[in-house]
């Protein structure tokens, strides 16, 4: 995965974790320090998502059909949370069962998801 970052003043910038094969980017950007939102970008059409509950959207990963894998935290400053977005917007959020947190790191062509999980 490709990590690029630029600085946005006062805002903590914008960082673009993945790409598909149709060029499709997905990302994050801060609205101010330490609150992030989640983007695709086509080079035509930027998209703004977070997950319901969500202060802080990490998209780590897009497949070729434009589903996204990521994380997401809900005020405390900790991603705990996985989240799956669908290629029509639909974001479905999920923890592994007794974990503390669950980490998705990517997701392929099938939809299946990797990560990690903790205590």
């Amino acid at each position: 995965m490709a990590h690029f970052v630029s600085s946005t003043p006062g805002k903590g910038g914008t960082s673009a974790f993945d790409i598909n094969d149709s060029g499709v980017i997905a990302g994050q950007f801060a609205t101010v320090p330490n609150v992030f939102h989640g983007f695709t970008f086509n080079g035509d059409t930027l998209t703004v998502f977070d997950p319901p509950g969500s202060t802080s959207t990490e998209p780590l990963s897009i497949n070729s059909s434009g589903a996204i894998a990521g994380l997401f935290g809900d005020g405390s400053n900790t991603f705990t949370t996985g989240f799956v977005r669908d290629a029509q917007g639909n974001i479905t959020t999920f923890n592994v069962p007794n974990f503390t947190y669950t980490l998705p790191m990517g997701i392929n062509s099938s939809g299946e998801i990797t990560g990690y999980v903790g205590k």
